[in-house]
């Protein structure tokens, strides 16, 4: 409740179609509380908005829902329009942030929505990078999509050439 109202004193105080996540959203997408991102997005966010933290910037809140693994907000931001493959300010993507924090759910929800595995942020690390590294459950997943991928582009490409 006085959460709610904290935010809702922010939302108010700033312009209307705002596209910087004030830190009250930010925290409430990572702690998962839908109602509250829901309240900001229905008087002045968009839904692509990002957030600074640290040296970090353009962090979108289905980056923050990703890497925390809250499925539901993940797939109420996609069914709102968010941009699967944005990258924050080192190139990475939501796909990456959920691999990275072993989030396998979260993983399936942003393949099926059409996130790319080929991504690359700055350091050149892809998703499935992030997922052997952690050495989680999300590596399977990733690794048949992208079998899967590769059987769709090998089939294109014998149909464009046949």
């Amino acid at each position: 409740e006085e959460r709610l109202a904290k935010l809702a004193a922010e939302v108010l105080d700033t312009a209307p179609e705002q596209a910087v996540v004030p830190d009250a959203v930010a925290g409430a997408a990572s702690g998962g509380d839908g109602a509250a991102v829901r309240a900001w997005l229905a008087r002045a966010g968009q839904v692509d908005a990002t957030w600074e933290s640290g040296s970090v910037g353009g962090i979108s809140l289905l980056m923050i829902a990703a890497r925390r693994g809250h499925e539901g907000l993940v797939e109420e931001l996609l069914a709102r329009g968010a941009a699967v493959d944005l990258r924050d300010s080192h190139g990475r993507t939501a796909l990456m942030a959920a691999a990275d924090a072993d989030r396998p759910a979260v993983v399936r929800l942003l393949l099926r929505a059409g996130a790319g595995l080929e991504a690359r942020e700055k350091s050149g690390k892809r998703a499935i990078d992030y997922a052997r590294a952690k050495g989680g459950s999300a590596v399977a997943d990733l690794e048949e999509a992208a079998a899967a991928a590769g059987a769709t582009g090998a089939a294109a490409a014998a149909g464009a050439a046949g």
